[in-house]
Protein backbone atom coordinates (compact mmCIF):
# COMPACT_ATOMS: atom_id res chain seq x y z
CA UNK A 1 0.00 0.00 0.00
CA UNK A 2 1.13 3.54 -0.80
CA UNK A 3 1.49 5.82 2.10
CA UNK A 4 -0.40 9.25 1.14
CA UNK A 5 1.76 11.27 3.08
CA UNK A 6 5.34 10.11 1.45
CA UNK A 7 3.80 10.26 -1.97
CA UNK A 8 3.22 13.91 -1.63
CA UNK A 9 5.83 14.81 -0.20
CA UNK A 10 7.88 12.76 -3.14
CA UNK A 11 5.79 15.24 -5.35
CA UNK A 12 6.31 18.43 -3.80
CA UNK A 13 10.70 17.40 -3.85
CA UNK A 14 10.25 16.74 -7.67
CA UNK A 15 7.76 19.58 -8.89
CA UNK A 16 8.59 23.53 -9.23
CA UNK A 17 6.84 25.81 -6.57
CA UNK A 18 4.23 28.00 -8.12
CA UNK A 19 2.79 31.23 -6.09
CA UNK A 20 -0.78 30.80 -7.56
CA UNK A 21 -1.68 27.28 -8.44
CA UNK A 22 1.46 24.90 -6.39
CA UNK A 23 1.73 27.33 -3.78
CA UNK A 24 1.41 25.64 0.01
CA UNK A 25 -2.16 26.01 0.53
CA UNK A 26 -3.42 24.91 -3.00
CA UNK A 27 -0.96 22.18 -2.12
CA UNK A 28 -2.32 21.30 1.71
CA UNK A 29 -5.89 21.61 0.31
CA UNK A 30 -5.61 19.40 -2.73
CA UNK A 31 -3.62 16.79 -0.82
CA UNK A 32 -6.48 16.82 1.44
CA UNK A 33 -8.99 16.53 -1.15
CA UNK A 34 -7.49 13.52 -2.48
CA UNK A 35 -6.58 11.89 0.54
CA UNK A 36 -10.51 12.38 1.71
CA UNK A 37 -12.28 11.61 -1.45
CA UNK A 38 -13.32 15.06 -2.14
CA UNK A 39 -12.77 17.97 -5.05
CA UNK A 40 -10.72 21.01 -4.12
CA UNK A 41 -13.70 23.46 -3.88
CA UNK A 42 -13.97 25.76 -6.71
CA UNK A 43 -13.27 28.84 -5.04
CA UNK A 44 -10.33 27.87 -4.04
CA UNK A 45 -8.92 27.35 -7.67
CA UNK A 46 -10.07 30.56 -8.84
CA UNK A 47 -8.33 32.94 -6.28
CA UNK A 48 -6.03 35.00 -8.34
CA UNK A 49 -1.88 36.18 -7.36
CA UNK A 50 -3.33 39.20 -6.04
CA UNK A 51 -6.49 37.32 -3.69
CA UNK A 52 -3.57 34.94 -2.66
CA UNK A 53 -0.98 37.29 -1.39
CA UNK A 54 -3.97 39.39 0.42
CA UNK A 55 -5.12 36.26 2.16
CA UNK A 56 -1.55 35.43 3.17
CA UNK A 57 -0.26 38.70 4.29
CA UNK A 58 -2.93 38.73 7.34
CA UNK A 59 -3.06 35.46 9.57
CA UNK A 60 -6.43 35.95 10.65
CA UNK A 61 -7.64 36.02 7.12
CA UNK A 62 -5.15 32.92 6.00
CA UNK A 63 -6.70 30.92 8.82
CA UNK A 64 -10.44 32.11 8.28
CA UNK A 65 -10.01 31.07 4.51
CA UNK A 66 -8.17 27.86 5.60
CA UNK A 67 -11.68 27.13 7.90
CA UNK A 68 -13.88 27.56 5.15
CA UNK A 69 -11.57 25.53 2.52
CA UNK A 70 -11.33 22.71 5.14
CA UNK A 71 -14.77 22.21 6.69
CA UNK A 72 -15.80 21.67 2.94
CA UNK A 73 -13.59 19.33 2.49
CA UNK A 74 -14.93 17.64 6.07
CA UNK A 75 -11.72 18.48 7.91
CA UNK A 76 -12.48 19.12 11.73
CA UNK A 77 -10.67 21.02 13.75
CA UNK A 78 -7.92 19.15 15.98
CA UNK A 79 -5.58 20.45 18.97
CA UNK A 80 -3.73 16.80 18.84
CA UNK A 81 -2.65 16.41 15.28
CA UNK A 82 -1.46 13.09 13.95
CA UNK A 83 0.26 11.51 10.53
CA UNK A 84 -1.04 12.94 7.83
CA UNK A 85 -3.69 15.83 9.23
CA UNK A 86 -3.00 19.20 8.03
CA UNK A 87 -2.61 23.05 9.50
CA UNK A 88 -1.36 26.14 9.51
CA UNK A 89 1.87 26.62 11.34
CA UNK A 90 4.82 29.11 12.03
CA UNK A 91 7.89 28.19 10.72
CA UNK A 92 10.83 30.22 11.35
CA UNK A 93 11.95 32.32 8.57
CA UNK A 94 8.84 31.70 6.62
CA UNK A 95 5.69 32.62 8.57
CA UNK A 96 2.27 31.31 8.50
CA UNK A 97 2.39 28.05 6.01
CA UNK A 98 0.11 25.10 5.38
CA UNK A 99 1.72 21.86 6.39
CA UNK A 100 1.05 18.10 6.38
CA UNK A 101 1.66 16.43 10.00
CA UNK A 102 4.14 13.68 9.37
CA UNK A 103 4.10 12.72 12.94
CA UNK A 104 6.14 15.40 15.27
CA UNK A 105 7.02 17.37 12.46
CA UNK A 106 5.48 19.47 9.73
CA UNK A 107 5.86 19.10 6.28
CA UNK A 108 5.49 22.44 3.91
CA UNK A 109 5.67 22.51 0.20
CA UNK A 110 9.45 24.38 -0.87
CA UNK A 111 10.52 24.52 -4.46
CA UNK A 112 11.55 21.32 -5.68
CA UNK A 113 12.21 20.32 -2.29
CA UNK A 114 9.79 19.65 0.91
CA UNK A 115 10.66 21.47 3.78
CA UNK A 116 10.65 19.13 7.32
CA UNK A 117 10.38 20.68 10.51
CA UNK A 118 9.38 22.08 14.02
CA UNK A 119 6.87 24.72 13.99
CA UNK A 120 4.22 26.71 16.20
CA UNK A 121 0.71 25.52 15.20
CA UNK A 122 -2.25 27.75 14.59
CA UNK A 123 -4.50 25.53 13.53
CA UNK A 124 -5.01 21.93 12.48
CA UNK A 125 -7.45 20.07 11.01
CA UNK A 126 -8.13 16.26 11.46
CA UNK A 127 -8.68 14.36 7.92
CA UNK A 128 -12.11 12.39 8.15
CA UNK A 129 -10.45 9.17 6.72
CA UNK A 130 -7.12 9.92 6.07
CA UNK A 131 -4.97 6.82 4.31
CA UNK A 132 -1.67 6.76 6.83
Amino acid sequence: MIDPVAAELRRWASEPFDDLRANCAISVASYAARATGQHLPTWMQRISRIGAARIMAREERFLTIADRGMAKLGCSETGAPKRGDVGLIVLPGSGLTAAICTGRLWAARGDRETVIATGEIRRAWRLPCPRQ
